[in-house]
C-alpha cells in the first residue's frame, strides 16, 4: 500500500512539475490571423501584419501570435522596436514581443523605444 502512495505521489510530481516546462517549450499560441490589420503611430509610420507576416515599407518579417500571463502578443522573427523616432527592423538581434492590447480583434500594440523612451502604442487602422 505504502509503494502505491509513492508511485501516486512521483506521478503527480512528474505531470505537475512538468507543465511549467512544457509551457516554456512550447509556448501557447493563438490563430495567426489575431494580429492582422495595419497599425499606425503618428511618429513612426505604420505596420501590417497579414497571416504571419509583418510589413514595414520594404521589409518583411514572419512572426507567431502567442500569449502568457502578461496576455497576447506578436512574436516576430527580428527585433522590431523604435529608435531615433522611426520604426526599425534588426534582423541580427533577438525578438522582443509586440504586446496586443486584447487577445480577441486587438485595438493596438505597444512597441518598444530602443532610447529608453517609453513604448509607442501603434493604434490599427483597420482590420484586415
Amino acid at each position: 500500500m505504502r509503494t502505491v502512495n509513492i508511485i501516486r505521489l512521483v506521478g503527480l510530481a512528474a505531470v505537475f512539475g512538468g507543465l511549467p516546462l512544457y509551457w516554456w517549450a512550447f509556448p501557447p499560441t493563438l490563430p495567426i490571423g489575431t494580429a492582422n490589420g495595419s497599425y499606425a503611430n503618428a511618429c513612426c509610420g505604420s505596420i501590417t501584419f497579414r497571416n504571419g507576416e509583418m510589413r514595414h515599407d520594404r521589409e518583411i518579417v514572419e512572426y507567431t501570435v502567442e500569449y502568457d500571463k502578461g496576455g497576447a502578443y506578436v512574436l516576430p522573427n527580428a527585433l522590431v522596436s523604435v529608435a531615433s523616432g522611426r520604426l526599425d527592423i534588426d534582423k541580427s538581434a533577438d525578438p522582443l514581443k509586440l504586446r496586443l492590447d486584447r487577445q480577441g480583434g486587438p485595438f493596438s500594440l505597444e512597441i518598444m523605444d530602443r532610447s529608453d523612451a517609453p513604448s509607442h502604442t501603434f493604434e490599427r487602422v483597420n482590420g484586415s
